[in-house]
């Protein structure tokens, strides 16, 4: 969670929700320290396809259930378990994420919530790069081949493998189509510490439209 002003969005989102028990999908330690912090009481899941992922939460959180699964596929959970369901950066790694987004619908009690974040597929760097012939820098063509149709300055590091992503407008149909009903969407550039060309982002956070903005956080309810 090192997105401090992301952070801040989700934190206004988990406002005024109880949460006694919580699922975080493709948790890691940074997620769930961050979950209890906001809720110290809560009985948290971490649902995790990564056994080490999952092996260095236990060693750091005792009381965490930690849970080897697929999102795709929470048969593990009954109906009506959880009160939020926290998937931060996740979504974009899943294959089907509407078989992921149904699952949480069944598993969330209606009065529950959903709080996700995912990366923005019509943020301003990738309508750069799309202009200027570019692949766009969160979604990639090949699992073997991640820099394939990058600038070569962006070659030099890895790129990650987002198998699906997003525009806000596909991201509000999705949710509707998985019968969920949008109570907040916030849409953020990138301002983490000590990252490349901060103050420009700050600034492109306040000029910039919606829609073209890097990261999108969204808070939605199951409807029945």
């Amino acid at each position: 969670m090192k997105y401090a002003g992301i952070t801040k969005i989700i934190k206004r989102m988990m406002e005024g929700l109880e949460a006694k028990r919580i699922l975080d999908i493709g948790s890691v330690i940074s997620t769930v320290d961050f979950l209890k912090t906001i809720f110290p009481s809560a009985e948290i899941h971490s649902l995790n396809i990564d056994e080490k992922a999952l092996k260095e939460i236990s060693k750091k959180h005792k009381d965490i259930k930690v849970v080897l699964c697929d999102c795709q596929d929470m048969h593990l959970f009954k109906n009506n378990y959880f009160d939020l369901i926290f998937s931060n950066q996740v979504l974009e790694h899943v294959i089907y994420p509407e078989k992921c987004l149904h699952e949480c619908h069944r598993i969330l009690k209606k009065s529950g919530g959903l709080i996700l974040t995912t990366p923005n597929l019509a943020s301003w760097q990738n309508r750069l790069l799309l202009l200027s012939g570019y692949q766009p820098s969160n979604y990639t063509v090949s699992s073997e081949f991640k820099n394939l149709g990058f600038p070569k300055f962006l070659k030099k590091e890895n790129i990650y493998d987002h198998p699906r992503v997003f525009t806000v407008r596909a991201l509000k149909e999705i949710l509707e189509k998985t019968r969920f009903e949008i109570l907040d969407l916030e849409v953020i550039n990138h301002t983490y510490p000590d990252q490349p060309y901060r103050s420009l982002r700050f600034l492109l956070n306040l000029i910039l439209p919606k829609n073209w903005k890097e990261n999108i956080v969204v808070k939605a309810k199951p409807l029945k």
